[in-house]
């Protein structure tokens, strides 16, 4: 089956994953053309399926597809809200979506969308998937890294990968940490992510008198290798997003996770069961479940297990390209 599908969000890992593994089965992906180019595409390549992911191409290209026959899908992978409380676009994404299946990441976009009036017939759930053979209960180097830059054994090791911005939660983990950090000195938290609120926080860190204990080492390639050396991960983040993809990777490598009740954290999470779910922006709490966490090793163990369990169920990358292959083939 050949596909048309737009390169406006090349970057994205979810259209990316799709791609690559939808080819390995078989689809052939072509670059959107311009719009004039459509009907040759469909009548002489016979190209029936037109993929959306940027907001330009869902605008400007849907109409014309559809009157050339072809089916279209939307695939949204961040939060709707913002973009449709603009009225004129909120008006267009409304008349265009009448011809498409919109394609979501998570429970709550699709809620989002519903509630800004899109039937709910027309969208459809597919969770993103990981490839768990790259992803094994393992140790890795990066302990010892650690070790290296502050000087220090690193005892238990708490982990938070994320862009250093507002919105992320990450002064409200050095808080906790350092609440923590009160009770049981051995904790290290290490911080992988680049932003702009990087100077701020660090000062934070060394009004807190943790800087020691601290570790912000920057944008890394390897985030996943990261993960998995980590004996915690915390995702303290305090405004909605629309999938927080990197909790499947610490998942899949069976680590214990702290998350905050926003966004689609709490669809990914079992509360108590393969993660602990916290009140955004609560420093206290966060504090609390890391001492728990902390002197529960038999718990952390088994919530890791459990979390191994429910990415394999749930959200591993055959379970995506399967719902994707019943999507696309229903169309054909």
């Amino acid at each position: 089956m050949t596909i048309l599908i737009d390169a406006q969000n090349k970057d994205n890992r979810y259209v990316t994953t799709l791609v690559d593994a939808l080819t390995d089965r078989g689809y052939v992906f072509l670059p959107l053309p311009w719009i004039l180019f459509l009907p040759w595409y469909r009548f002489i390549k016979k190209t029936r399926i037109l993929i959306a992911t940027g907001t330009r191409t869902k605008i400007t290209t849907t109409l014309f597809a559809r009157m050339v026959g072809m089916k279209i899908f939307w695939i949204e992978t961040r939060l709707v809200d913002r973009r449709l409380s603009h009225h004129l676009f909120s008006m267009l994404y409304h008349f265009f979506a009448r011809f498409v299946t919109i394609v979501v990441v998570s429970r709550i976009i699709r809620q989002q969308l519903i509630d800004r009036k899109i039937p709910p017939e027309q969208i459809h759930v597919v969770t993103p998937g990981i490839a768990l053979e790259n992803h094994g209960v393992q140790k890795s180097i990066f302990r010892s890294m650690a070790e290296t830059k502050t000087k220090r054994r690193v005892g238990f090791s708490i982990g938070a990968i994320s862009a250093l911005e507002k919105a992320k939660g990450l002064e409200y983990l050095l808080q906790a940490f350092s609440m923590a950090h009160e009770s049981i000195p051995e904790l290290h938290l290490t911080i992988v992510g680049h932003g702009t609120e990087k100077t701020a926080l660090q000062w934070v860190a060394k009004k807190l008198h943790i800087e020691e204990h601290v570790l912000f080492v920057g944008w890394q390639e390897h985030t996943d290798r990261w993960l998995s050396n980590f004996d915690l991960i915390v995702a303290p983040q305090i405004r909605k997003e629309g999938f927080g993809e990197l909790l499947l990777v610490a998942m899949a490598y069976a680590k214990p996770i702290i998350a905050t009740d926003v966004g689609s954290f709490p669809e990914i999470i079992e509360r108590r069961k393969t993660g602990i779910i916290i009140e955004a922006g609560n420093a206290s709490m966060l504090a609390e479940a890391i001492v728990n966490l902390y002197h529960h090793p038999d718990w952390r163990e088994e919530m890791g297990r459990k979390a191994r369990e429910r990415v394999e169920e749930y959200f591993s990358l055959p379970r995506m390209v399967n719902a994707w292959d019943v999507l696309l083939r229903h169309e054909e």
